[in-house]
């Protein structure tokens, strides 16, 4: 006859919650909500309406409705890479990992808004476009924060991490992403008083993360995965 209670079990359950777990289905949450965010963006594209029988010239009208749908779309895409690559060196989440994970998506979620705001007002008066490039960059600043908090957080904790991460690889990660936060901060300031500088050190600091993660910092001497 078993001695195991019931009360026991929920202890047992209770304890489980706190645990750590493998970084699988944190993974294909955040890619699903990528995918959304990155597909909403196509619906900021309008079709163009009849004014002089022209599509093509009202089609080559809306060129800052493209310009913001690729913009955001490679920067998405790039976070998403990114976000991909720091997962190779964490090995599992705990709750607080998560919770941030989640508040990272959230400010991912709002870039469509962002970017159907930037691509309507672009083209309009100076205070307008103005006011949309500090909505838009505030959105890339903000989201950087808390990618970095949760790059941060794992590498706090040596028990979420791949064994045989050096200190080298953790210090270039976390200056990396030092320095996106500095640079988009740059860029928000900046859209308070040029909107297309603002927008030009976006772009640069996109390129640069760009480039994956693993030239941008030494791997260890084994594969994760």
């Amino acid at each position: 006859m078993s001695t195991d209670s019931p009360n026991n079990d929920v202890q047992q359950n209770l304890v489980g919650l706190g645990e750590e777990r493998g970084t699988e289905r944190l993974e294909a949450f955040s890619d699903g909500v990528f995918a959304v965010a990155i597909t909403l963006l196509v619906l900021d594209i309008s079709i163009p309406a009849q004014h002089d029988q022209n599509l093509v010239k009202d089609l080559f009208s809306q060129w800052p409705e493209y310009l913001a749908y690729m913009f955001s779309f490679v920067m998405i895409g790039i976070y998403w890479m990114n976000h991909h690559h720091i997962f190779k060196y964490i090995r599992s989440v705990d709750q607080i990992l998560m919770f941030l994970n989640v508040l990272l998506l959230l400010w991912i979620g709002l870039i469509p808004f962002g970017t159907g705001l930037l691509a309507k007002y672009i083209g309009e008066q100076h205070k307008l476009q103005q006011e949309a490039t500090i909505f838009f960059s505030s959105l890339w600043f903000i989201t950087g924060v808390f990618y970095s908090f949760v790059w941060r957080y794992a590498a706090s904790k040596k028990d979420l991490l791949e064994p045989g991460l050096s200190d080298t690889v953790l210090k270039s990660l976390t200056r990396d992403y030092t320095l996106g936060i500095v640079a988009n901060g740059i860029a928000l300031a900046l859209a308070f008083v040029n909107v297309p500088l603002s927008l030009t050190v976006s772009f640069f600091v996109t390129i640069y993360f760009a480039r994956p993660a693993t030239k941008r910092a030494h791997r260890p001497s084994h594969a994760f995965r």
